[in-house]
């Protein structure tokens, strides 16, 4: 996989520190993300990307802001700051679900890897996981098979 370039974060957190990383599905293939992440106009980023096999891509340097929440509708998330943008206290992880329009069942191999990774950031920072459903209620992201009850369960039980 080449270097992911994109200018779709901000560089430093404005003082913030990372309170969480959000959980998040991809709305196409990896190529589509990455051309998607690569696209000024998206103003889409996330600091990783796991892909179908497991391998985890850097996208934005974690001490960077990846545009990854989108906008606050009906949170749920308690851990929200009132009044500042989620995206400078967050990382955001996308793991590719799809092929084209066409929605694939995760691999043991890249569900472990994923819990793996989730779990790493979790620890090195002391943070917790969050679905990005939990910031904006109006996404089923990170769908069924990659949300935070998975990764609990994988990384108890499996990691």
């Amino acid at each position: 996989m080449r270097p992911i370039k994109t200018n779709n974060f901000w560089k430093g957190r404005e003082g913030h520190k990372i309170k969480a990383v959000v959980l998040h599905i991809t709305e196409g293939s990896l190529l589509a993300t990455v051309n998607h992440f690569e696209n000024p106009r998206s103003q889409t980023s996330a600091h990783w990307i796991v892909d179908e096999y497991g391998n985890w891509i850097p996208v934005v340097d974690e001490k960077d802001s990846a545009w990854h929440c989108g906008r606050v509708v009906r949170p749920t998330w308690n851990g929200l700051i009132e009044g500042v943008n989620p995206n400078l206290y967050t990382i955001g992880v996308e793991c590719v679900v799809r092929k084209r329009s066409i929605w694939i069942v995760p691999r043991i191999k890249q569900w472990l890897s994923w819990a793996r990774g989730i779990e790493r950031i979790t620890k090195q920072y002391g943070i917790e996981m969050v679905n990005h459903n939990e910031i904006n209620a109006g996404k089923i992201c990170p769908g069924k098979y990659f949300n935070k009850w998975w990764a609990k369960l994988l990384i108890k039980y499996f990691i």
